[in-house]
């Protein structure tokens, strides 16, 4: 599984499983990018309780997003397996752009 289908995968269980998580996206609606070095943009959609669709972006991509995600596939396959905090590497080797309430967003998902 490719390493952004298992944070849609990861997420919509967890939406699934957990009523807290589930009524805090409630009713929200994102546009997030995940620029993964060396790798194609992935860009993905929080709408109705779930991350939705993986579209691939060969090039910059000038639309606007809510929430960027910028890291290495080392770094990122680390946060998502749990075998690295996020925290850690926040500002070094992963960046989030995004409001502050985004960020908690963002949080949640990986």
């Amino acid at each position: 599984m490719d390493l952004l289908d298992k944070i849609m995968t990861d997420f919509n269980a967890r939406v699934g499983s957990d009523p807290t998580l589930k009524k805090k996206v409630e009713g929200v609606t994102k546009k997030i990018i995940f620029r993964i070095k060396d790798e194609p943009q992935c860009f993905m959609m929080l709408e109705n309780c779930e991350l939705r669709q993986v579209y691939y972006l060969d090039f910059l991509c000038d639309q606007e997003f809510d929430i960027i995600v910028e890291s290495d596939r080392d770094t990122m396959t680390k946060v998502l397996n749990k075998e690295l905090d996020p925290m850690k590497v926040f500002g070094k080797t992963l960046t989030v752009k995004a409001s502050f309430g985004d960020m908690l967003l963002m949080k949640r998902v990986l």
